[in-house]
């Protein structure tokens, strides 16, 4: 099959690739009342960038806030690129070599693991009487950047144990401690918590489904605490902290750490929630 190449030409310096995200608003969605954020091409899906509006200039740093924030929102990880002067942005390409050529498959990949193949409904949000859905990160997030940061890092991760490390790390850096005590205080509370909504649809053989990401996300996080409380004999946040963050980090041998790679898969289901909540939490 030959490559299909698409050429991004805008007035703009980055772009960034979030996998499996759509704009299904008729909406402008403007962050911050200084940017708009615009997809290149709605057929394409999942490639944005931020339009300054007037003379506000956009620096790097602000541009990787603004997409950890819709990260986090929307539990899709993303790549940014920068501009030159022929983007290529290959939609089909040789099988063999596409992770060679473009490092987004990577991305895609990662989000079919955990999810299957799956859209996300983007910005369930209220719009105006103009038609613009504002998005006031700065204000929601700004004591919030190293946590989103991690929870952006973990996104990306396709090794469940740094997936599983920097969703723990969140809860230490929000909590100044090592976060068991908050752990045993709030992990009882994941299935009556309100994360918001977040809504996508997936297929089978004949139709399309929609589906409640928290939802899926819960019942995953429930299973697993059922099972850790029938089948480990010590506390949970023991569990959590102890065998798995400390072995993580600093096990260099079976008998420092010998979790099997699929109970940490499982376990990463906890700890995504409990690091979701302590964000949230501390808004």
């Amino acid at each position: 099959m030959k490559n299909k190449n698409i050429f991004l030409k805008k007035n703009v310096n980055y772009f960034a690739y979030i996998p499996g995200l759509i704009d299904n608003t008729c909406s402008q969605i403007k962050i911050d009342n200084k940017y708009f954020l615009e997809q290149t091409d709605p057929a394409q899906g999942g490639y944005f960038y931020l339009k300054p509006t007037r003379k506000n200039i956009l620096k790097l740093k602000d541009i990787i806030f603004y997409f950890n924030c819709l990260s986090f929102e929307n539990e899709s990880p993303f790549w940014i690129f920068e501009e030159s002067n022929d983007i290529k942005l290959f939609d089909s390409i040789d099988p063999f070599n596409k992770y060679e050529n473009n490092p987004f498959f990577l991305l895609d990949e990662i989000q079919f693991l955990k999810f299957g193949i799956i859209l996300i409904n983007f910005l369930d949000n209220e719009e105006d009487d103009n038609f613009i859905i504002k998005l006031m990160y700065s204000k929601k997030y700004h004591n919030k950047k190293n946590e989103l940061s991690l929870y952006s890092q973990a996104l990306k991760q396709s090794d469940p144990f740094f997936e599983y490390l920097n969703y723990y790390r969140i809860i230490e850096s929000i909590e100044k401690s090592n976060g068991k005590k908050w752990i045993k205080e709030n992990i009882e509370n994941i299935n009556d918590f309100n994360f918001g909504k977040l809504k996508g649809v997936t297929r089978n053989k004949t139709k399309k489904i929609e589906i409640d990401i928290y939802e899926i996300l819960k019942n995953k996080c429930s299973e697993r605490l059922r099972y850790i409380k029938k089948n480990i004999e010590m506390p949970i946040e023991k569990y959590l902290y102890n065998v798995n963050r400390c072995g993580i980090a600093h096990g260099n041998n079976p008998i420092d750490f010998n979790t099997h790679l699929s109970e940490i898969q499982s376990d990463v289901y906890v700890m995504k929630l409990l690091a979701k909540m302590a964000i949230i939490k501390k808004l």
